[in-house]
C-alpha cells in the first residue's frame, strides 16, 4: 500500500503530537491541516533550487531527515511556550492563594497560645505527613 505526501506529513504531526503531549492535564496540540499551514514570511528559504526540482519529484531520504527535524522542533517549541505559559499562570494562582489563606488565617493565629495552636508540633513537620500528625495529635 502506497501512501501520499499528506499522509506522511499527517504521520509525523501525530508521532510528534504524541510524543509531545506526556501528561494528562496540559492541553494537547492539534496538528494544523496540510492544506492551512502558512509560512512566515522570515521563514528559511528552501535549499532547492527550483531550476533543477519540479513538484513530482521524490524526497530524499536527507530531504525527509531534514522535514522531520524541522517540524519535530516547531512541535516542541510550541509546547516548551505553552508549558512556560501554564507555570507562569500556576504560580499567579498560587500567591493569590497565600494571600487570601494569610488575610484569612494570620488574625485568628494572633488569638491563639503556643499549645492550643500546636505550634511546635508544627515547625517540626517536614511533610505534609508531619501536618496530618499535628492536626490528628491531642496536644
Amino acid at each position: 500500500m502506497r501512501y501520499a505526501a499528506s499522509d506522511m506529513k499527517r504521520c509525523i504531526l501525530a508521532l510528534i503530537l504524541v510524543a509531545c503531549s506526556g501528561s494528562s492535564d496540559k492541553e494537547v496540540m492539534k496538528p494544523t491541516p496540510p492544506d492551512t499551514v502558512s509560512v512566515p514570511a522570515d521563514a528559511a528559504p528552501v535549499s532547492e533550487d527550483p531550476a533543477t526540482t519540479t513538484p513530482g519529484d521524490k524526497l530524499s531520504a536527507e530531504e525527509c531527515e531534514q522535514l522531520f527535524e524541522h517540524v519535530f522542533q516547531i512541535a516542541v517549541t510550541k509546547e516548551q511556550e505553552a508549558l512556560e505559559k501554564a507555570k507562569r499562570a500556576k504560580a499567579t494562582v498560587i500567591e493569590e492563594v497565600k494571600a487570601n489563606m494569610r488575610a484569612q488565617l494570620l488574625p485568628q493565629c494572633l488569638t491563639w497560645t503556643r499549645v492550643e495552636l500546636k505550634f511546635d508540633c508544627y515547625m517540626a513537620a517536614m511533610d505534609p505527613a508531619g501536618i496530618d500528625a499535628c492536626d490528628k495529635s491531642g496536644a
